[in-house]
């Protein structure tokens, strides 16, 4: 909402036009008479009702905005911490290939140990044997 301020070539000039007058009082209508060039926002119970409103609205969505920004904090925090825990899996993957790496390597320069017999792999689970028929 916009206020607009009354601008007047005569402030503060007003019109007193008597109704009727006796020695010990005078009842009369006092009107502005200001010349004004900008009319300006009436006050009137509607404008503050239309404002107060408009304070509401602004306030309700400003609570929401914060339930919201506050449900997004904490939706970002649980993507950290699973981002967290797949990396962590992923390591201990890269790991465990790691170890099978070398052990395959073990065994490969293992059978180049033996000359020229058959050589025999045995793997169990994460276990890998090499041996030798005799």
């Amino acid at each position: 909402m916009n206020f607009i301020d009354r601008v007047s070539s005569k402030p503060n000039k007003k019109k007193i036009t008597i109704i009727s007058q006796t020695p010990n009082e005078i009842i009369a209508t006092i009107e502005r008479a200001d010349e004004p060039t900008v009319e300006g926002t009436a006050i009137t119970a509607q404008v503050f009702t239309n404002f107060q409103t408009e304070i509401n609205t602004a306030n309700s969505n400003a609570s929401n905005a914060l339930t919201n920004a506050n449900q997004a904090k904490s939706d970002a925090s649980i993507a950290k911490s699973t981002a967290s825990s797949a990396e962590t899996s992923a390591n201990n993957a890269i790991a465990t290939a790691n170890q099978a790496l070398t052990k395959a390597n073990e065994a490969l320069n293992a059978s180049s140990n033996f000359q020229s017999c058959s050589t025999v792999f045995v793997l169990t689970g994460t276990s890998l044997s090499i041996t030798k028929p005799e």
